[in-house]
């Protein structure tokens, strides 16, 4: 498991952004961690473009708000997870 792993966001051949993923479990899931009181529009637009600049793959989204909840995401083929991410 690695806690707050590189994303580097290309465009063009130029790098136009760095964001850090909560946790990465095995390689092969992107875990984003919120405490609000539900699930937000934001963090679910913000899973969805995290696992589309790593190329794809599986995403959680865990929320410990009021009432823990949870929301999986599949970008793609969800049995190639993760190949475009920073190792």
């Amino acid at each position: 498991m690695r806690r707050e792993s590189k994303i580097e966001v290309p465009f063009r051949g130029h790098l136009i952004g760095v964001f850090y993923a909560d946790l990465i479990v095995e390689d092969t899931i992107l875990v984003e961690i919120k405490a609000t009181n539900t699930i937000e529009p934001y963090a679910q637009a913000q899973t969805l473009n995290y696992l589309k600049a790593c190329g794809g793959g599986v995403g959680l989204l865990l929320n410990f708000g009021r009432r823990p909840e949870f929301k999986r995401f599949v970008v793609g083929d969800p049995n190639v997870c993760l190949p475009l991410l920073q190792r």
